[in-house]
């Protein structure tokens, strides 16, 4: 029986990869949105989800178990649906998948057997989602409403578990990514796009993930994630379907051993007028410095020292105003999706980890880090929504 190991925010908390702040983050105060928009951040903390709808903080309540908050998306008519895993009250069961619109859970649709990661909405407005069907040797399924339907893949003997990260819809395509692990201990990329299984090899055969992808004109893509290079160490990289070409992402600060790119972002996701042709991609870095030591009792290994930060790439190019790495150690952040809002200002979303503080969720907003108050969290999403004309 395969592994499954859905991509989840669970794994971001365990590797500790996280950014510096200009000032104390326990100090910041909410930003306040301008009043032509409402801006959204989806988070998990402990074996919970939260919501932040500009400055106000709301749960996920339901009757099925504690629900872990994958992935959400907004209609044209201001509906916004949010997917993720429910742990069932008790003990035992298999893990299942639950669907909420506007706060309300949508116990209409029966997710058991699944773990759906992923969610888009089509251009007649319906609701897709991607992960994994339990009930079928644990592979990637796309769910459309009604029914699950399975992905195609190949050389399923050397699978010992699936990965799917991400779901991207537009202009008539869809793209879903993730990786595989095989028997070899070898993690492959998975790109399917419209459906169908493409074949992509970023890095040259290296051991390689995807953790996030968006389609760029047509049903041409892009792709990011980490690969183990020549040294051994985990190293961002970006694919681009067009030139057929992946390309390691070069560490910015001295003594880095670690990067990756959990997120690449479309800037149709706030600008929607732009022409097909000139949408840039933004491409999201965690790079840090991890030391470790062997614990002598449990003789497993353990970060001993770290430091780090993040940036954003735009087209390729590193955005020099959004790197950011704090100056003291022990004290590391992440960022996993962004956005930009009415009065341009960059919005990005992610964890803020302090040695003495622990793991938060934390956004930044032109640089400046607001965390919020949950212990053992992460930010994992943001929509900026638009004010009604």
């Amino acid at each position: 029986m395969k592994k499954i190991k859905l991509f989840t925010l669970t794994c971001l908390l365990l590797s500790v990869t996280f950014m510096s702040c200009k000032k104390d983050p326990k100090k910041d105060d909410p930003v306040e949105p301008t009043s032509e928009e409402t801006v959204y951040i989806m988070g998990t903390y402990g074996a919970e989800s939260f919501l932040l709808t500009n400055d106000k903080i709301s749960y996920f309540g339901n009757n099925i178990g504690r629900f872990g908050a994958l992935d959400m998306a907004i209609t044209d008519n201001g509906d916004l649906y949010v997917v993720g895993e429910v742990k069932h009250f008790g003990l035992g069961g298999s893990p299942s998948s639950l669907l909420f619109k506007n706060g309300v859970p949508c116990y209409e649709y029966n997710f058991d057997n699944a773990s759906f990661c992923g969610i888009a909405i089509e251009d007649n407005g319906k609701i897709v989602l991607a992960g994994l069907h339990l009930s079928d040797k644990y592979r990637p399924t796309v769910w459309d409403g009604t029914t699950a339907t399975n992905l195609p893949l190949t050389g399923e003997s050397n699978i010992n578990e699936w990965h799917v990260t991400s779901i991207d819809y537009k202009d008539g395509h869809e793209l879903i990514v993730g990786f595989y692990l095989n028997y070899d201990g070898k993690y492959v990329p998975l790109v399917w796009v419209d459906r169908q299984l493409v074949n992509v090899d970023p890095m040259n055969g290296a051991s390689a993930k995807i953790y996030s992808g968006t389609l760029t004109n047509g049903a041409n893509f892009k792709i990011v994630g980490n690969y183990l290079d020549e040294d051994d160490n985990y190293t961002a990289y970006e694919y681009d379907s067009q030139s057929g070409i992946g390309t390691r992402i070069p560490y910015q600060w001295e003594n880095s051993n670690f990067s990756v790119a959990y997120g690449i972002v479309n800037s149709s996701k706030w600008n929607r007028t732009e022409a097909e042709g000139s949408r840039s991609t933004y491409s999201l870095i965690t790079e840090d410095y991890e030391h470790y030591e062997i614990n002598p009792i449990t003789d497993e290994p353990y970060i001993d020292t770290c430091y780090g930060g993040f940036y954003v790439m735009k087209d390729g190019s590193v955005l020099p105003q959004t790197m950011y790495r704090y100056p003291e150690g022990n004290t590391i952040s992440s960022i996993i999706d962004m956005s930009i809002n009415s009065k341009n200002q960059l919005y990005l979303v992610g964890s803020f980890y302090d040695i003495d503080g622990g793991i938060k969720p934390a956004y930044w907003v032109d640089g400046v880090c607001h965390v919020i108050d949950l212990e053992d969290g992460v930010a994992s999403r943001i929509i900026i929504k638009p004010a009604q004309k």
